[in-house]
């Protein structure tokens, strides 16, 4: 393949650029750092893989950031024998054209789908691999890329080393072995196909057909296995249940004999429990007779006693009482006097407030009138300040003015001067609308800046017009005009004025700030409507008449409420002591009462109940003496040992019985056959169950099915065990064949690797230069002063110098009609100034037959490059 030119439009940063390549050699293009180098290689790849109609993000991305214009890439090209001219634009108005200019096509014009299948089919024919392992990219790093999928370097190395090309398809026998193999295995994997797959799928669903064939006999083996063993378990635990029911009938014999015997001990210990209650109720009635007469004896005494405290209880209240009534008057009259000093305090004290009250008003009403002055100045002084005119506004004044005065002197310097001058007698001329009176030898002069007019009266009249020096007349105008806006913005007529204004609205400024200081220092923290409230509040409770004569001064009334104060104090000290007695009196009345009253209710209480107490008593003996009640707990006594004794044979006869063995057997006896019962239902039930499941198997179609599938599988592993015998043996002998063929091309690695050490003895000057080729064509390690160095070890310029030389040799070597471009992409940046030479030596010696593209922004790196051709983007 030949690259001849290649156009770009709205491609990324380039709007249109056009470069044209040489048939072969060394091309070097060269510009600044993103001028759009490497974006040709991306563009000329672009053109290759993808359509008009794509919309892939390598389309997107190369479309210009904000226009929405259409990608063009046009190249012209080489492919074997066929020169054309390729155009694609993606995006707007998408489209492929594609012109055959030489070859067998020569003429032909195609567009659209036709033109992107051409194109597909001409690039088919080209070595993609070797189009992609010929570049050295700024943007990758150096490693190597596999060369061993070039199908032209392949051939180029099998011609070179002498041997046959086994890659093409030329009927030998490892094509044929190949092909034979192909129909049992895939190409790649070499997993099994075509018949040899269906065989083994054949045989894999006989297999599945055969497990589940097996599965159901199974489960049909299996029903029958557990029906046999459920009727078996069946009969076995019947003849269990027959030998447990007369181990039950015995049991009941001997537990009759114990529920006999249980029921006489019951009924002993029946009539033990009667006995027990009536020699309880008897013993309890004895004690509760004697524990009445007990109580109502020391009732009795209580009365007495409690009777007794009452009397004395009454006699110690009568001296608390009069002590009560004694303070009780003493208090009365101290209240009164309390009273009295409160209403002398509350009158000291009206007349201290209304004596402040009028204090205050006088000095607010002295603010208020210094409020009202410093109000009426801040208003003056508001309205002396002028917020239009400020220092800025002041200063811009002063200079459009002083641009004026400069513009007028430039001007009237800059311009031609009129001089009149008369010679005999007095003149009178018009200057414009002014009237100029001249006497001879006087000089009248006027710089002309703007056009004037000159007339003698009744004689001649001469026109003057100014020249245009340079602008100034303009630019005076533009002064006067900026200077007649400031002044306007600032209501005044003169920069003076301005200066004035700002100063006295500086001062004016300064004095409102002041008396607003005053002002917030008068009000400290109020407001004015404070202020004014705070008067009217004051004018008003000393307009209020006054009940009483008021103090001289404010002394006097510290004076009043003081005494006031004093006899208030000693009054209320005073009652406070009265009521301190009263109240401990009260406390011990209350005491002494409460006492009376307990006890006096306690008496009654007692009283009553020991009278009761005697009546019931009285009453019990009527019904029942005190004899026969002894009498009655001895006899319960007698019958309770009684009870106790016949209880003790009922036990001892239990126990000769074994009653608790006995009755246990029996439990356990009736436990077992009702256990044996449920057991023989739950086999019958199961019995039932399997028997239909059994039925519902169908045994018939089972066997049947399973006989069929062994058959079935008999078959099918025949015919797999025989298709796997010749595709096994065709694949030994494809493998055979291919390593003998990999032996046979190991040999092409010589002349590869012969190339690459010819170009680096002439880069390196070293005549022992060599390099360690792989099996995948790529180089593992060079040869330098008697030590192999793998590439991984190498220097970095070393390693960008060698890759250069791989790419090289390798487009040397391939067949011209096969080759395809070098690309170098501002390659040899590590290497140094000698050796850099001899790399553009090997780069001019190996690039005389081959088309080499050398992408660059230090062109001056190429300059000791001979036979190149240079583009300058």
């Amino acid at each position: 393949m030949r690259l001849h030119s290649l156009r770009l439009e709205n491609f990324k940063g380039v709007s249109e650029r056009e470069v044209e390549f040489p048939e072969s050699g060394v091309v070097v293009i060269s510009g600044a750092n993103e001028i759009g180098k490497t974006s040709m290689i991306d563009a000329f790849d672009m053109l290759i893989e993808l359509p008009h109609t794509s919309r892939h993000a390598r389309v997107r991305a190369a479309q210009p950031v904000g226009q929405d214009v259409g990608v063009t890439v046009e190249a012209e090209l080489t492919i074997h024998d066929e020169r054309v001219r390729v155009s694609r634009t993606w995006l707007k108005k998408p489209s492929t054209q594609l012109s055959f200019i030489s070859g067998r096509r020569r003429g032909q014009q195609l567009a659209g789908d036709a033109a992107c299948d051409a194109l597909t089919a001409l690039w088919q024919g080209t070595d993609a691999t070797l189009w992609g392992a010929l570049r050295l990219m700024q943007a990758t790093n150096l490693k190597q890329q596999g060369l061993i999928g070039s199908q032209s370097l392949k051939k180029a190395l099998e011609a070179a080393a002498g041997g046959q090309d086994l890659t093409e398809d030329t009927g030998g026998l490892v094509a044929l072995a190949t092909a034979e193999a192909n129909l049992y295995f895939t190409a790649n994997n070499k997993t099994p196909r075509g018949d040899y797959k269906q065989a083994l799928d054949a045989l894999a669903a006989a297999r599945d057909r055969h497990a589940r064939a097996q599965a159901g006999l199974d489960r049909l083996q299996d029903c029958q296995a557990r029906l046999q063993r459920a009727v078996a378990e069946a009969e076995r635990h019947q003849q269990l249940l027959q030998s447990a029911e007369a181990e039950l009938q015995q049991a009941g014999a001997e537990r009759a004999k114990v529920d006999a015997a249980i029921a006489t001990a019951q009924a002993a210990q029946a009539a033990l429990t009667a006995a027990e209650y009536a020699e309880d109720r008897a013993r309890r009635a004895l004690e509760a007779r004697t524990q009445a007469a007990r109580e109502l004896a020391e009732a009795e005494a209580t009365v007495a006693e409690v009777e007794a405290l009452l009397a004395a209880e009454r006699e110690s209240l009568a001296p608390i009482e009069e002590e009560v009534t004694r303070v009780r008057d003493e208090l009365a009259a101290a209240e009164d006097a309390l009273g009295l000093a409160e209403q002398a305090r509350e009158v000291a004290l009206a007349a201290q407030q209304r004596l402040a009250a009028e204090v205050a008003l006088a000095k607010v009403a002295v603010q208020v009138e210094q409020l009202e002055e410093l109000r009426a100045r801040i208003g003056q002084l508001e309205q002396e300040v002028d917020d239009r005119i400020t220092a800025h506004l002041v200063d811009q004044i002063a200079q459009a003015e002083l641009d004026v005065v400069t513009g007028e002197k430039v001007l009237a310097a800059s311009s031609a001067q009129l001089t009149i001058t008369a010679l005999e007698a007095d003149r009178t001329l018009v200057l414009g609308s002014e009237q100029v009176e001249l006497t001879p030898g006087a000089a009248w002069q006027h710089a002309v800046t703007e056009p004037v007019a000159v007339e003698l009266p009744g004689q001649l009249r001469v026109e003057i017009a100014p020249a245009q020096v340079a602008g100034l007349g303009d630019e005076l105008d533009a002064a006067r005009r900026r200077l007649t806006d400031l002044l306007t913005q600032a209501g005044v007529a003169t920069a003076s004025e301005a200066r004035r204004r700002l100063t006295e609205s500086g001062h004016a400024a300064a004095e409102l700030k002041a008396a607003k200081g005053q002002r917030d220092i008068l009000l400290a923290g109020r407001s004015e409507a404070d202020l004014l409230d705070e008067r009217a509040r004051l004018t008003q409770l000393c307009a209020t008449p006054f009940d009483g004569d008021l103090p001289q001064d404010a002394a006097e009334a510290d004076r009043r409420v003081q005494g006031s104060g004093a006899a208030r104090s000693r009054a209320n000290e005073r009652v406070s002591a009265l009521r301190a007695q009263m109240q401990g009196l009260r406390q011990q009345r209350e005491e002494r009462a409460g006492k009376v009253t307990e006890l006096a209710s306690r008496h009654t209480v007692l009283a009553e109940q020991a009278a009761i107490a005697g009546v019931a008593l009285t009453q019990e003996r009527v019904a029942c003496t005190d004899e026969a009640l002894a009498e009655a707990a001895t006899h319960g006594a007698v019958d309770l040992t009684t009870a106790h004794e016949q209880v003790a044979v009922c036990l001892d006869q239990l126990e000769q019985l074994g009653a608790d063995r006995v009755v246990a057997a029996h439990e356990d006896a009736r436990a077992r056959v009702e256990d044996l019962r449920h057991i023989i239902g739950e086999s019958r039930d199961n019995e039932c169950t399997l028997t239909g499941e059994l039925n519902g198997l169908n045994a018939a179609a089972v066997q049947q099915e399973s006989d069929a599938a062994q058959t079935a599988l008999e078959v099918a592993d025949q015919r797999a065990e025989s298709i796997s015998r010749r595709a096994n043996a065709a694949l030994r002998l494809e493998q055979t064949l291919l390593a003998h063929q990999d032996a046979a091309q190991r040999n092409y690695l010589e002349p590869f690797r012969a190339a690459i050490a010819e170009l680096g003895a002439k880069a390196y000057s070293d005549r022992d230069f060599d390099v360690r080729v792989e099996p995948d064509l790529t180089v593992s390690a060079r040869y330098l002063e008697g030590t192999w160095i793998e590439f991984d070890a190498l220097s970095t310029g070393a390693r960008e110098q060698l890759l250069i030389m791989i790419r090289m040799a390798t487009a040397r070597l391939v067949n011209p009609v096969d080759r395809v471009p070098v690309l170098l992409d501002d390659a040899l940046g590590y290497t140094d100034t000698p050796r850099l030479g001899r790399m553009l030596r090997a780069l001019e010696g190996g690039g005389q037959d081959t088309q080499v593209i050398v992408l660059t922004a230090n062109p001056e790196r190429y300059v000791g490059l001979g036979g190149r051709s240079r583009v300058d983007l």
